[in-house]
């Protein structure tokens, strides 16, 4: 049986207005039965638990450890749960929210807008300068070179991490879901014409929607 790891958050203002979450939530391994959507809350809570004032810039991440293969057989080799964690080789980050004044662009991970979008809304209201939101999916960023781990990722977390709680990366389709669509249509009111609304990947037909009721 798997042994529980307690997710940890560091908060800094390094300035004022510069604000910075990291949230580190264990091992995909070692804690037992991981829920992305159980960690997102907890991350989320510490946010609007939060003041933030004139936010000058933003940066909220959620870290994981995760073993490779290798690491795997080697655990249930030696029927042991730990490893050796190396965080230039194990330590994958997921950004959520992004902002700086350099590109006055807000990227939101798609996870975290979906179903937080009153959060985020109200986040929204104290960026300052904001003039683009940028809406990006689920991407586990490689430790050391920063490029995004396999595509199927949330099969390896699940089976070979035995975590069957995991749920799928979520992603913004408002031709196939109304709420979503209304959500969209609702934060471009709120932002005005003056900021930029895109999307890191969209269909076809959602595409043609946030065209029709001039989101994008």
């Amino acid at each position: 049986m798997k042994i529980k790891d307690f997710r940890t958050s560091t908060f800094s203002e390094n300035s004022v207005g510069n604000y910075e979450f990291t949230f580190h939530c264990g091992d995909l391994y070692t804690r037992e039965n991981v829920s992305w959507d159980e960690d997102l809350e907890y991350c989320r809570l510490k946010i609007v638990g939060t003041e933030l004032k004139e936010v000058q810039s933003l940066k909220v991440k959620i870290t994981y450890t995760i073993p490779d293969n290798d690491d795997i057989d080697e655990m249930k080799k030696k029927n042991i749960n730990q490893y050796q964690i190396d965080p230039k080789k194990h330590l994958y980050t997921v950004e959520l929210l992004n902002f700086d004044q350099e590109q006055v662009r807000l990227k939101i991970c798609e996870e975290i807008w979906i179903g937080y979008e009153k959060t985020i809304k109200e986040l929204i209201k104290k960026l300052k300068n904001l003039k683009e939101i940028y809406f990006h999916g689920r991407h586990f960023h490689e430790p050391q070179n920063g490029l995004i781990f396999d595509i199927n990722d949330d099969d390896y977390i699940r089976e070979d991490c035995n975590n069957p709680k995991w749920e799928d990366s979520m992603f913004i389709e408002p031709s196939e879901d109304k709420d979503s669509l209304e959500q969209l249509v609702l934060l471009k009111k709120n932002v005005g014409n003056n900021v930029k609304i895109s999307f890191e990947s969209l269909s076809d037909e959602s595409e043609k929607l946030v065209r029709q009721f001039k989101i994008k």
